[in-house]
């Protein structure tokens, strides 16, 4: 869902004024009142590296981190790409791209998945990144949250919009695999132990969307599983999406962190990209075409000088709020 109708869905705006109100309020105290060096970025340095990029949505992947990806590759490392929802609940997307003046279909929502999928690859090859290296997950869209708190095990989630309760069975990485948190967290570490990663780049805690928070706290599910089965602690970076006023304003060609620099003792990490790695994060953020038809400003947004990136987590768990619950556990395992 596009960040400003999940901000203009009224129940949705109760939970992220309580978030902003009550769960970041002291977050953000201490960033204020924290180490300048935590406020200002610095540069990202990279060795080779063997990456693992997990994107809750189609093109969280390349605007979020679709110079680094590049740099990646360039510098002689590997990059793994895990797409963990087809990104089909979307319904503006589906009746835009389908001219429809009826409310649309299963059918309608499961292909729109399928084309936002497809885009993605497409996306992924002009930043360099090979189909066999991008796994589908399947796992619903807008469903992130609910398989974080409420459907963790047990009782499979069933997607409102696709009505499906699995992921289809050649995108399940282990057979059987439902909509359950657990399961998710089960393919995730098994690819964390697969591929090995010596750097993962995943979704910021702070992200306001709900599959992203979501998607966050599963994935380090995963690292701690992955990592209780002999993986070695990789380095992890966090990129963000869906925050107020993010990126700054369309004139500005160099992002800057949110001015309550989302919270306290974390560093912040910026990626100055040449010419050429813009101009492939171009071409790539183009191959969204269903999305260019719908959100075109907000794509574009992210194509600028360079990319931040947050290194380490909050000393106190930001909360990730899902149908007015913050679904957050606790003080989690720092990677």
């Amino acid at each position: 869902m596009l960040i400003e109708e999940f901000l203009m869905d009224t129940p949705r705006v109760a939970t992220v004024v309580a978030a902003l109100v009550f769960g970041l309020a002291a977050p953000i105290a201490t960033a204020q009142n924290g180490p300048v060096e935590a406020r200002n970025p610095t540069a990202l340095t990279l060795g080779r590296v063997r990456a693992l990029v997990v994107a809750p949505h189609p093109d969280d992947a390349t605007m979020g981190a679709g110079g680094l990806i590049q740099r990646i590759i360039k510098t002689g490392g590997s990059v793994r790409v895990v797409q963990i929802t087809g990104g089909d609940a979307l319904p503006k997307g589906v009746v835009t791209i389908n001219h429809l003046t009826t409310p649309p279909t299963t059918g309608a929502y499961r292909t729109y998945g399928s084309v936002r999928e497809q885009e993605a690859v497409h996306a992924m090859h002009r930043l360099g990144v090979h189909r066999n290296q991008v796994s589908l997950l399947g796992f619903p869209d807008e469903g992130l949250c609910e398989l974080a708190s409420t459907h963790r095990a047990g009782q499979p989630f069933e997607s409102p919009y696709t009505k499906r309760d699995a992921p289809p069975d050649p995108q399940q990485i282990l057979p059987g695999t439902m909509y359950r948190g657990e399961d998710m967290v089960r393919e995730l570490s098994h690819l964390l132990v697969e591929i090995r990663p010596t750097l993962v780049v995943m979704p910021s805690s702070g992200d306001l969307h709900p599959d992203h928070c979501a998607a966050h706290l599963m994935v380090h599910d995963a690292l701690d599983d992955a990592i209780r089965n002999g993986l070695r602690p990789p380095r992890v970076l966090h990129y963000l999406v869906h925050y107020p006023k993010w990126p700054t304003a369309n004139t500005v060609e160099h992002i800057d962190p949110p001015g309550d620099n989302l919270s306290h003792d974390w560093s912040w990490k910026t990626l100055e990209l040449t010419p050429a790695e813009r101009a492939a994060k171009h071409r790539a953020l183009a191959a969204f075409e269903s999305q260019m038809l719908v959100m075109a400003d907000f794509l574009k947004s992210f194509e600028r000088s360079n990319e931040l990136f947050i290194e380490g987590e909050p000393a106190l768990p930001i909360p990730c709020w899902c149908s007015g619950q913050n679904i957050v556990p606790g003080k989690r395992t720092v990677h």
